[in-house]
């Protein structure tokens, strides 16, 4: 077998990436925000292994390559198994909303938890419907940074957000719609937005788990 670092593939990411975000700056900026998550490794080439019926355990002796620092001495309070980082990041949908073309932005809500402690992370996904149709808004983000740009070479309807501090001390987010298609049809049209968005509790779990011990797995239906 062989050991191999953990925390670089894709799969191992901790939160989602844009299609138009470099993979190098997700990696840095996840090591500045929870740098413990590349203290992992694999270890691998033990799928090849048959073990015999009945055994109970076995030892593995670890043999390397070049010779380990005498000032880092590397104990049992130093391994850890069966561990993995984990990002208090969920997907949810939003509380649909009704257009009427009069507002500039609208305030989001998820949809069933309104437990004070679940603000929205990102939006994933908006799809309006109407009278005339489905349509879907594609975000910001993904078209701006576009130099010289032409009209016409813009979605016809697009979103993007921002965040405030709201009254209770959480951030609100607010959607702003925008796009040629969309001025065209906001007026005459009442349409209903559903939005996909991902979600999270903020410092609530850090603050819970300051004083509570892990110690017995309870299976999740």
């Amino acid at each position: 077998g062989w050991f191999s670092p953990g925390g670089f593939a894709e799969e191992d990411r901790l939160w989602p990436k844009g299609d138009s975000a470099f993979s190098g700056y997700q990696l840095l900026l996840e090591y500045f925000t929870f740098r413990e998550k590349f203290m992992f490794v694999h270890l691998n080439g033990l799928e090849n292994i048959s073990l015999p019926a009945g055994i109970s355990g076995f030892d593995i002796e670890v043999v390397l390559s070049q010779s380990w620092p005498a000032d880092l001495p590397v104990t049992d309070d130093a391994l850890c198994l069966h561990c993995v980082p984990v990002i208090n990041l969920f997907t949810l949908e939003a509380d649909p909303l009704i257009i009427n073309g009069l507002e500039s932005e609208y305030l989001l809500r998820p949809k069933r938890l309104q437990d004070g402690y679940t603000e929205i992370y990102s939006v994933d996904a908006v799809a309006g419907s109407g009278r005339t149709g489905s349509a879907e808004y594609v975000p910001f983000t993904s078209f701006r940074h576009r130099g010289g740009m032409l009209r016409h070479d813009a979605p016809e309807r697009y979103y993007h957000t921002r965040v405030k501090r709201g009254v209770t001390g959480m951030y609100d987010t607010w959607l702003i719609l925008g796009g040629q298609r969309w001025e065209v049809d906001r007026m005459p049209e009442r349409e209903t937005l559903s939005l996909r968005i991902t979600g999270t509790n903020g410092q609530l779990p850090r603050r819970a788990l300051q004083s509570t011990l892990l110690d017995r797995c309870e299976q999740v239906l």
